[in-house]
């Protein structure tokens, strides 16, 4: 018999088609529209087999190896097109120090012991300093503004848009590459408009994205480092 990964199932009323999340911890969830029938979510997994456990294995590193990849000579930020050498040095004064014209992040006494949770917290930093110009840029091109942008730490999702206006990114954005980041915010943006996954909505999209298919697929290949995911800063 087919041996499947596990999986959850969550009915949501305002879902148009199934779809497949894994989280941080390796923890696989399909979501099914209203009245779909359950097998669905199967098939779903089965088709996407490959995908899942490619994004599962980051999750079973770190319970095997805890401290595996937590500690990165290089750190990218494809959005900005910037690139931080990571230097870890226990014996230097504690935190984490940017040294802007050498590109280097040198951690010392704490944050070398435990890098995730420093490095982290910069990506942040930098990711509220860089995307809500990306976002001012794709607004001003497709004429679509929200009331308000913000960063944070989602475990599950890219971004959000909020019926207020608001359009919520993922810090780990600047970890991609810049025209799936550009992607992104577009779909974000067209929720000002459209707040489900309509049809309308994916009109919406392709007017200003033709190739959102493309970005789609890229994004569900896409795998972070072991040092970005939540559960490591802990």
């Amino acid at each position: 018999m087919d041996v499947l990964p596990p999986y959850r199932i969550r009915v949501s009323g305002r879902a148009r088609r199934a779809r497949l999340t894994v989280d941080p911890g390796g923890e696989v969830e399909v979501v099914l529209p209203r009245g779909a029938p359950a097998r669905l979510a199967a098939e779903l997994v089965r088709s996407h087999r490959g995908w899942i456990e490619a994004r599962r294995a980051p999750a079973r590193a770190r319970r095997a190896h805890p401290r595996l990849g937590l500690a990165p000579r290089l750190v990218a930020l494809r959005a900005a097109g910037e690139a931080w050498r990571v230097v870890c040095d226990p014996a230097a004064p504690p935190g984490l120090r940017e040294e802007a014209g050498a590109r280097t992040l040198r951690l010392g006494g704490e944050a070398a012991r435990r890098p995730a949770r420093w490095l982290q917290a910069w990506l942040g930093e930098r990711a509220r300093a860089l995307l809500p110009a990306l976002v001012a840029a794709q607004a001003e091109r497709t004429g679509l503004r929200p009331a308000r942008v913000t960063v944070r730490a989602q475990r599950t999702r890219w971004g959000s848009c909020s019926a207020a206006g608001t359009v919520s990114l993922n810090r780990n954005l600047l970890l991609l590459p810049r025209w799936l980041v550009r992607y992104l915010i577009v779909h974000e943006l067209a929720h000002l408009r459209h707040l489900d996954h309509s049809d309308a909505f994916w009109a919406e999209v392709a007017r200003h994205e033709p190739r959102w298919r493309r970005a789609e697929r890229a994004l569900r290949r896409q795998v972070l480092p072991l040092w970005s995911l939540p559960a490591c800063g802990r």
